[in-house]
């Protein structure tokens, strides 16, 4: 089972890959809004990590990210991020593809280079391709 300190660590995590993941002004913002969350969190951990939870939330790609990273602790015995013996990538690695049909945008995130790119689920005939956070 997760815990806030669990949330409030794959919060720090986050901001370092958030330019890969957003549009630099909103990059800007979601990490000056995580930071102050993130400050906060010693009085209130409870509380803090609702409030990352609520802040990511509305950035599907963000979102995917968050949510990976915390799958990875919950597997993770010792509740910290390690990789397997021989896997070299971390997840400021790992690489976020879409659905290259503007009006679908599947995400899908790729945690290590030896993943093989899926087609979308909702358009088998086309694979999924890199994703470009859009220029602001």
């Amino acid at each position: 089972m997760l815990t806030d300190e669990d949330f409030i660590a794959a919060g720090h995590a986050i901001r370092t890959v958030l330019p890969k993941l957003l549009d630099p002004e909103t990059a800007r913002s979601l990490d000056a809004e995580l930071a102050e969350i993130l400050e906060h969190a010693k009085n209130d951990p409870t509380a803090a990590a609702d409030d990352l939870e609520a802040a990511i939330d509305p950035y599907p790609a963000v979102d995917l990210w968050f949510e990976a990273y915390l799958g990875r602790l919950e597997d993770s015995p010792d509740r910290s991020f390690s990789n397997l013996p021989g896997n070299v990538t971390t997840p400021s690695d790992w690489e976020l593809y879409i659905c290259p049909l503007e009006d679908c945008g599947y995400p899908w995130l790729r945690e290590s280079p030896n993943q093989p790119i899926p087609t979308c689920p909702n358009h088998p005939d086309r694979t999924l391709i890199p994703y470009t956070p859009p220029e602001s």
